[in-house]
């Protein structure tokens, strides 16, 4: 999962950001197409910007790039505009890409990231991260009953 964890993101775009995040998906082993998912990614945000607010980028799509779902997260320290609903910049981008008969499992894991976002403790815990290791710490210290 350390691969996928890209602190502090070098992107100041929000296009620029996810290609940082799909870029860290190239070694997953259940990466098949690299280009086929960057593309959904973008295809998907271009229906609509995943800025969903409180500094959260969550952008997602379906794709035949993968075989199972994936994941990346990035925090970028300064904030990216990511067109957020809120209009406030992003600070903690998840990626999260899926095949495309995995529906269920990817309503599932949007669903657990928003609440893991609605806690402003764990929001302001990542936002400081300043390493892979330090983010998974963060996630290390979790108490899950309160996410389930």
């Amino acid at each position: 999962m350390a691969d996928q964890i890209v602190v502090p993101l070098k992107s100041s775009t929000k296009h620029a950001a996810i290609d940082e995040l799909v870029d860290s998906l190239a070694t997953h082993s259940s990466v098949k197409d690299i280009e086929s998912v960057r593309g959904s990614v973008h295809d998907r945000e271009a229906l609509m910007s995943t800025g969903v607010g409180l500094g959260l980028g969550l952008p997602h799509s379906k794709s035949t790039g993968v075989v199972e779902t994936v994941v990346a997260l990035g925090i970028s320290p300064t904030g990216i505009n990511f067109e957020s609903i809120d209009g406030l910049p992003v600070n903690i981008v998840f990626l999260l890409v899926g095949p495309e008969a995995a529906r269920s499992e990817h309503i599932r894991i949007l669903s657990w990231i928003s609440r893991l976002m609605n806690r402003e403790d764990v929001r302001q815990a990542l936002g400081r991260a300043t390493s892979p290791a330090e983010v998974m710490t963060v996630f290390d210290s979790i108490d899950s009953k309160t996410l389930a």
